[in-house]
């Protein structure tokens, strides 16, 4: 049987280590008396999806993967190809699906004091339109996505905009009366 501390070592990075090693590791973490049962969770979802992509029959040695090897993420509770649970430094127990929501979530708490799911829901309850010009956008991130439209001196939200829209207002700084102007200009100018 291994020793723990090499169990930990090839939890570290299993992917240096052949299938009997990381068999070896996990044993010897799930029998282990001496660890939390976080460590053992943490230490097995390293080890888990290695050991799974080399099991015979998913990628033989030397060869393509015969079937899409998946992993379950622990976040979204999904399978997922495991190309999704890579990364620079291993495997990671979390699909980048979900690392990037996790960003966006710490990005609009951080920003704006709202959360995803705040985000979410006032999408669905604008019906993913803009609140000024009514332009459908249905992308959840990027250029054609909704825009937290917030009051820049208490930091309020007021809705979600398209970017242009949420833009035209920061041009015009926010200013209701601005605006009255540059719409009695364009009035004028269409006489």
């Amino acid at each position: 049987m291994m020793s723990l501390t090499k169990a930990k070592a090839v939890a570290k990075n299993p992917t240096a280590y052949d299938v009997e090693e990381l068999h070896d590791a996990l044993t010897t973490i799930l029998d282990s008396d001496r660890l939390t049962e976080q460590q053992v969770t943490n230490l097995q979802a390293k080890i888990d999806p290695v050991m799974r992509c080399r099991m015979p029959g998913i990628t033989p040695i030397g060869g393509e993967a015969i079937d899409n090897p998946r992993q379950r993420c622990l976040r979204c509770d999904y399978d997922r190809p495991v190309a999704l649970f890579r990364a620079a430094t291993g495997w990671r127990t979390t699909c980048s699906i979900c690392i990037k929501d996790q960003h966006r979530d710490a990005m609009l708490w951080r920003t704006y004091g709202i959360g995803l799911a705040t985000y979410e829901r006032m999408r669905r309850e604008q019906a993913f339109c803009c609140a000024i010009c009514c332009k459908h956008c249905p992308d959840f991130w990027g250029a054609n996505s909704l825009h937290v439209d917030h009051d820049h001196v208490t930091g309020k939200v007021r809705g979600l905009l398209c970017k242009q829209c949420n833009a035209g207002l920061g041009m015009f700084g926010d200013s209701a009366r601005v605006i009255e102007w540059a719409i009695a200009y364009l009035n004028a100018a269409q006489q």
